[in-house]
């Protein structure tokens, strides 16, 4: 349970909550600094054009644990159980099946998978990656674990997650951090080893936030909080500004800008607010009980695409988005399976 407990928290780690996949189109503004020139530009938000997971783990009996990626935010079919596990009170009776013959070919069709296909998993804090063989995987049900903690009433369908299983000696090469990794089924590798990188971040006066100090104003409802602190970090090309604001004593909202120097275009421009299901997460190396976590990362993660941020916000209800540097590019959502 205590890694199922780190895993939950980790879910909450990328920048932005659950939208659903639907194209949904909003007006964004790209603005020239040096002319201050608005041009409109539309913005899909949250088309699912890749299918990223998240790798899970879990305690194995004194062995090494146990890689898990939940696929059922892709498989929905409302006989993925075998029904001898269904209606089933105790935890240890139904904790953990395999799936073979008939259920394994109806995950993987349902799911659009091949057995010809490679699984990869990314950690890109330790910038390992790992390439397994679909027909070499385990097809596994698991209780999620929501449904873990009850023990007398009987199991349903909606109380199991259905996915790929990994051995723990697979894994060695993520030195015990799972949770940080990213996941892709298909023919080939999606992503870029290499170039994903903390953010550096220094504090800034108030009025050195880019917005304040040039009269910026491009119609977004600002929060109605004072600015209690900014922020600014440089990473290649890109300039990244930070504003928090303020309501009895603790931060409420956050406004996030990026700025491509070369171009001298903002490529990013998001406030986001605290609710019942999003806090703001701390910044790399600024509060002093994170100060061995780096949580916002930034740069190039995957092929032919723009470079990507995340880590600024913590998400409880529902998950999270990788959203790239570019205004007209659409967030990927990430399929975490978050029953919460």
């Amino acid at each position: 349970m205590k890694r199922q407990t780190l895993y939950m928290l980790f879910i909450a780690c990328f920048v932005v909550a659950c939208g659903d996949n639907k194209k949904v189109e909003d007006k964004k503004k790209s603005i020239n600094l040096d002319s201050n020139v608005i041009v409109s530009a539309p913005r899909i938000v949250y088309q699912q054009d890749i299918a990223i997971y998240l790798l899970d783990s879990y305690e194995n009996e004194g062995e090494e644990d146990l890689g898990f990626i939940s696929l059922s935010d892709s498989y929905i079919d409302s006989v993925a159980i075998p029904g001898e596990y269904l209606g089933k009170k105790k935890l240890n009776e139904v904790k953990r099946f395999e799936l073979t013959g008939f259920y394994r070919e109806k995950f993987l069709k349902s799911t659009h998978i091949s057995e010809a296909d490679q699984l990869f998993i990314y950690n890109y804090m330790v910038d390992s990656l790992l390439a397994i063989s679909v027909k070499d995987l385990t097809v596994v049900g698991r209780i999620n674990i929501y449904a873990s903690d009850f023990d007398t009433q009987p199991y349903s369908e909606n109380d199991f997650m259905v996915g790929f299983e990994i051995k723990g000696e697979l894994l060695k090469g993520f030195k015990g951090r799972y949770y940080p990794s990213l996941v892709y089924v298909g023919e080939e590798n999606p992503f870029i080893q290499g170039e994903m990188k903390p953010i550096v971040w220094e504090k800034i006066k108030n009025e050195s936030f880019y917005p304040s100090k040039k009269g910026y104003n491009d119609g977004k409802r600002m929060p109605k909080f004072l600015p209690s602190v900014a922020y600014k970090s440089k990473m290649n090309q890109y300039e990244f500004y930070v504003q928090d604001f303020i309501e009895h004593d603790r931060p409420i909202s956050r406004h996030i800008i990026v700025i491509d120097s070369k171009t001298k275009f903002v490529v990013y421009d998001e406030i986001y607010e605290t609710s019942e299901g999003s806090s703001l997460a701390p910044l790399n190396k600024m509060d002093p009980e994170h100060r061995l976590n780096d949580i916002q990362w930034a740069g190039f993660l995957f092929k032919n695409k723009p470079p990507v941020m995340f880590g600024f916000t913590f998400v409880s209800f529902g998950c999270s988005s990788i959203n790239f540097l570019k205004l007209n590019e659409s967030p990927i959502y990430i399929l975490c399976d978050n029953r919460h």
